[in-house]
């Protein structure tokens, strides 16, 4: 049975292939739903942020959305 870290990574490698897809409308459901580590997760392929992961594909929409995403945060 996997780890509490284990799980987490598998979490994070999934939110980034979000990133990367330019999933928009699922990142922003995660956001809406209370995920709040979009920003500090790194993933176990690349070793990169989704921050760095936007600015290396030049996804400028994803990267906008990023930069804003505490617009999204209910408190």
């Amino acid at each position: 049975m996997p780890d509490g870290a284990e799980v987490r990574q598998v979490i994070d490698d999934h939110v980034l292939e979000m990133v990367v897809n330019e999933q928009l409308y699922r990142l922003e459901s995660l956001l809406i739903n209370t995920y709040d580590h979009l920003l500090d997760v790194r993933g176990t392929k690349r070793h990169k942020t989704a921050i760095e992961i936007a600015e290396v594909k030049q996804l400028s929409h994803v990267i906008r959305f990023l930069n804003e995403h505490d617009k999204y945060q209910v408190s």
